[in-house]
């Protein structure tokens, strides 16, 4: 009988505590999950996974020892106390696959090197723990200002710094010598992210644009897919595949949720749209817009 998979989750937030909750439910998997917050221990254990607690970056491993007793004796979160024990990182770095689902965040003084710091601290750690592979869930934002369709081997030209630093990371993961998968993910929606709320407060500028967006539990059960269907070192677009003008859209989820319908702004005719149709083909994935 085969053993099941160990499967790290980093970032237990709003899209990688729901997915914890989802692969435990398959039966088929022992999970590890990280949060950097104490208080969401609990849930974490819940949802059917162990809970460790994370902070990054990690420091570097000042010697190099290839034994797992010298690697876990040496491996310690920069200036910070509160820390999972070594066996549980241990456990969580050696897993046959570690998930990260951390965003880079938007309120950082610098975004970009500290997001970077981050990423590369993990993936220091996981080779040399023996990590077997990655998934990442990036963003379609680093195709940045495109115009029309774009799939996956369309110019990757982000415009924001949160974008660039996506982007930075998915070279660096791609650069690591582990198998990775790359996720790049439409805007999310789903449990308490929906769209009929988003523009009550203001307009919808460039309302002639096309949508690009996907639920939440599409986006799991894309990540379940790669698991179960050993596809490595793939680059997807996670998107929903119909593209109506967000004018439209939004109009239609507010009046969905009894909400006046939002303002709009003209413009965006020629906007992208995020072409979906390589996960399907050989994935299988469906989504449900």
């Amino acid at each position: 009988m085969n053993k099941p998979l160990r499967i790290g989750v980093i970032g237990a937030g709003w899209l990688g505590l729901p997915l914890v909750g989802h692969l435990s439910r398959a039966g088929r998997y022992r999970l590890l999950a990280t949060t950097r917050r104490e208080e969401k221990l609990a849930a974490i254990s819940q949802a059917g996974a162990t809970a460790v607690l994370l902070h990054l970056p990690i420091d570097k491993i000042e010697e190099e020892d290839n034994s797992a007793k010298g690697i876990a004796s040496k491996l310690r979160p920069l200036a910070v106390s509160n820390q999972t024990g070594q066996p549980e990182l241990k456990k969580l770095f050696s897993a046959d696959v570690l998930i990260v689902t951390l965003p880079p965040g938007r309120s950082r003084l610098d975004t970009f090197n500290a997001y970077g710091a981050e990423i590369n601290s993990l993936i220091d750690a996981a080779r040399r723990f023996g990590c077997s592979r990655f998934i990442y869930t990036s963003s379609t934002g680093v195709y940045g200002q495109a115009k029309g369709r774009v799939d996956e081997q369309s110019p990757t030209i982000p415009t924001t710094e949160s974008a660039r630093a996506v982007l930075a990371a998915e070279q660096a993961f791609e650069a690591s010598g582990i198998p990775t998968t790359i996720l790049r993910l439409a805007g999310l929606y789903g449990p308490d992210r929906d769209p009929g709320r988003w523009f009550q407060k203001r307009p919808i500028k460039n309302a002639d644009a096309p949508v690009n967006l996907v639920h939440q539990q599409d986006v799991i059960r894309a990540i379940q897919l790669v698991i179960e269907q050993n596809a490595w070192n793939k680059t997807y677009n996670v998107c929903g595949a119909d593209h109506p003008t967000k004018g439209e859209y939004y109009k239609n989820a507010a009046l969905a949720l009894g909400l006046d319908p939002p303002t709009t702004e003209a413009g965006g005719q020629d906007g992208k749209w995020v072409d979906s149709s390589k996960i399907r083909e050989q994935l299988g994935w469906a989504s449900r817009n």
